[in-house]
């Protein structure tokens, strides 16, 4: 009898453990996704997911520490990834970074083995947005990218005869299975002047019955919240630019419980060379009306589907640049109010550049030359008769 019992409590355990699943928040119309016009079942529509490979930094890399260090980084990264996306666009439709440039945010990533740090600038150039409005979102997941597969599978039995309220919910729990949830390390992080002030997702997968529909919350990543909180992020906006840098630790921000039912158990961390779901969006207003772009998804649900959301994948290989940045970080020039500074103020020979290899201006024993004169656009700065060049965009 004895055995009769562990052997039935067994059954029992093993049952509940495999009807864990993953729900989304609820007032996403799961059913009705994803989000387009006579269109349902996200696994019959895939979406065009951009993919993106972030390399490591060179050894003499540092962490983004002020306006210099944030420009040679960025140029460093190659091209960068627009924040194109209109989703809300009530105050305007003000992107022009195709165009004129003067509004709209783009960003780029680096790692060094033990964080990722995503690099996003914002051009507002022409002042438009309602001051202290222009923020960000940045959405990511560390495991289960895509979907979770254990949530698709189990849905299949939630058909009409075997739910309480007789309806059929497959296509809703199918759906769900793609929802940005803190079980699986996902959140959404508020990121603005400097701070992260909330990491939120999906919150809620046991389901030992099949329920009419399951609500789930939505809440902090408590983890994931604690390790922005404490890392080292970086915010200046200056001549309407915002350079800014959020800092998300393999081991904490990008973290996922070993065991999705036990949030304050062990954690795992993103490992180089694993791929994360990602995504990036920029908020501002006008005339208090909001003005909304992502990078990867198209539709507002972006914040928590990870259907919309681009595939990340952190890379071994060093980043590689056409400069040479050891050199920069012993010199280096950036351009403020239209003056271009050397970084510490010494003294050196500057010659400005154009692209096209014309020589423009040119100055010796100088630690600032004036641009104020010279047309917004990038310019090769050489110092000290180096071989190597650097490039500055004056806005």
């Amino acid at each position: 009898m004895r055995k009769f019992t562990l052997l039935f409590i067994l059954v029992i355990f093993t049952t509940w453990s495999y009807a864990q699943t993953i729900h989304g928040v609820s007032w996403v119309n799961w059913g009705n996704e994803p989000d387009y016009e006579d269109v349902t079942g996200y696994a019959d529509n895939p979406y065009d997911n951009p993919k993106v490979t972030v390399y490591k930094a060179p050894a003499v890399w540092t962490p983004v520490a002020d306006v210099a260090s944030f420009d040679a980084t960025w140029e460093l990264l190659g091209d960068a990834h627009m924040i194109a996306n209109p989703t809300n666009t009530n105050g305007g439709d003000l992107y022009d970074l195709d165009g004129d440039a003067t509004f709209g945010a783009s960003w780029k990533g680096v790692h060094d083995g033990e964080n990722f740090y995503v690099l996003i600038k914002y051009l507002d150039i022409n002042g438009l947005a309602d001051a202290g409005t222009r923020t960000f979102e940045i959405m990511a997941q560390p495991t289960s990218p895509v979907r979770h597969e254990p949530t698709f599978v189990a849905s299949s039995d939630s058909t009409a005869e075997n739910t309480f309220s007789g309806e059929n919910l497959v296509l809703n729990y199918q759906n769900q299975s793609y929802a940005r949830a803190v079980e699986l390390g996902g959140g959404k992080a508020v990121f603005a002047d400097g701070f992260v002030t909330a990491y939120e997702a999906s919150a809620g997968i046991v389901k030992n019955e099949w329920q009419p529909f399951y609500i789930a919350g939505w809440s902090n990543n408590q983890a994931g919240l604690e390790a922005l909180l404490d890392a080292d992020h970086f915010w200046n906006e200056t001549d309407g630019v915002i350079r800014a840098v959020m800092v998300m630790s393999l081991d904490g921000a990008l973290s996922y419980p070993a065991d999705p039912a036990n949030l304050a158990g062990e954690r795992k961390a993103l490992l180089v060379g694993e791929t994360f779901a990602f995504d990036v969006k920029s908020n501002a207003k006008k005339d208090a009306e909001n003005v909304e772009y992502f990078w990867s998804a198209d539709k507002n649900n972006g914040y928590a589907s990870n259907f919309y959301s681009g595939h990340v994948t952190l890379s071994n290989d060093i980043v590689t640049s056409t400069r040479n940045l050891k050199a920069q970080q012993g010199t280096r020039v950036y351009i403020h109010n239209g003056i271009l500074h050397v970084k510490g103020g010494q003294p050196v020979d500057l010659e400005v550049y154009s692209v096209l290899g014309a020589r423009l201006k040119s100055a010796k024993n100088v630690s600032r030359l004036s641009m104020q004169d010279m047309q917004n656009g990038i310019y090769l700065i050489r110092i000290n008769n180096e071989r190597e060049a650097t490039k500055v965009v004056k806005y």
